[in-house]
């Protein structure tokens, strides 16, 4: 009767601690759906991925399969030494440490080129080493950046041409008729 009473508290705990992980797995896959912001978790060994965000459909244009299939490539292209493999980064990342670069991604659903920030990690999970990738999306942040710098580039050519209309008007009216 012991026995039974401790393997049912046993498992009654099991499965609160499955719930709680489900329940952690869903909150973040909620989440990241809802974010301008790709998760990818890789193996360090041969990028296989082993985790990789529900939104990615609407953010890349592709399925999770063919985002798999794409990193596969990407990874076979780093293996064998291609110096524009979109991996090229993270073997350099240290364990604990973290690397950011840019990068444009052409989305074939909207058929727009989009602007997105790339933060690689490199952590021990459960033992093994993996690296997380977050793709943050900057495209609409990099779009403000251009209108400001070219809202500021017209505002000193104005500022030039004022400039300029003032002082030949200063000579004009120095200068006797």
């Amino acid at each position: 009767a012991l026995l039974a009473f401790v393997i049912n508290i046993s498992r009654k705990q099991l499965q609160e601690k499955d719930q709680e992980i489900l329940y952690r797995e869903q909150l973040f896959d909620t989440l990241s759906d809802n974010v301008n912001t790709v998760f990818v978790m890789l193996d360090t060994a041969d990028f296989k991925v082993s985790y990789l965000s529900p939104n990615v459909n609407r953010m890349l244009g592709n399925s999770q399969e063919c985002v798999c299939s794409e990193i596969q490539r990407e990874a076979q292209l780093h293996l064998n030494g291609d110096a524009k493999s979109a991996f090229k980064h993270l073997p350099g990342i240290a364990l604990g440490q973290r690397k950011e670069w840019e990068k444009d991604y052409f989305n074939p659903k909207t058929g727009m080129l989009r602007s997105f920030h790339i933060t690689g990690y490199r952590a021990k999970i459960v033992g093994s080493e993996r690296y997380i990738v977050v793709l943050s999306d900057r495209t609409e942040e990099r779009k403000q950046s251009e209108a400001l710098q070219s809202a500021l580039e017209i505002a000193k050519s104005a500022n030039e041409a004022k400039s300029n209309f003032l002082a030949n008007m200063s000579h004009d009216i120095r200068t006797p008729l």
